[in-house]
């Protein structure tokens, strides 16, 4: 009883020296807290289910999708064809603000279309082309005046003249091209003016009217 108590007592002057040096290094304490979050993360179980029935109850957890035992991400991606997979642990919101496009297809087009109306759709074909035939509300940053380098051609002008939305660069822009990579190069470049949701549409002009049409 007594070698407990000495014990307590000391455990908890060790705590209180150690309190004084994380407040004089605050690093030292986010990255405690960091750890503490990560292992609270790890202890979290539960099942996945998808409307199609691809998935049914599937165990996800931090140690199914993050850990390296057989399984996890991305061996499902690599056994369904994918050759450039890259494991990302911090999430979406992080991969943007390092810069990272996303990319979305015909059903997430239409989804977001018909709930987020703040959302920017960007046609890049020629002006040509966009005068002749284009999606609703869509605003036009030509593929062609879109030049390597930051704030610099038709993107610096769609800046100055309110085609993209410079009082919140965190509003949703969906660019769509001709192609996949002509949507894909300007997309690029929009994240080089740090605006931070950017996703290219991964098909054709026509797969987009496909998948607004109502």
């Amino acid at each position: 009883m007594i070698l407990h108590k000495f014990w307590s007592a000391f455990v908890a002057q060790i705590n209180k020296v150690a309190n004084l040096f994380w407040e004089a290094d605050p690093v030292a304490q986010m990255r405690y807290e960091y750890d503490r979050a990560v292992e609270q993360l790890k202890e979290g179980r539960g099942g996945l289910t998808t409307q199609s029935g691809t998935l049914a109850d599937t165990p996800y957890s931090f140690s199914t999708r993050f850990a390296d035992g057989k399984g996890t991400n991305p061996e499902e991606l690599l056994a369904a064809g994918y050759t450039n997979v890259r494991r990302y642990q911090l999430g979406i919101p992080v991969w943007r603000a390092l810069g990272g496009v996303t990319e979305i297809e015909p059903d997430g087009l239409r989804y977001v279309a018909a709930n987020d109306q703040t959302t920017v759709l960007v046609d890049v074909r020629e002006a040509e082309d966009f005068r002749s035939d284009s999606l609703p509300n869509a605003r036009n940053i030509p593929r062609s005046g879109v030049l390597e380098g930051k704030d610099v051609g038709d993107v610096k002008r769609a800046k100055d003249d309110g085609r993209l939305p410079m009082q919140d660069h965190n509003t949703r822009l969906i660019v769509i091209g001709r192609d996949v990579a002509q949507a894909r190069h300007v997309a690029e470049a929009l994240v080089r003016e740090a605006f931070q949701n950017v996703a290219y549409f991964h098909g054709s002009f026509q797969d987009a009217q496909a998948a607004l049409k109502p």
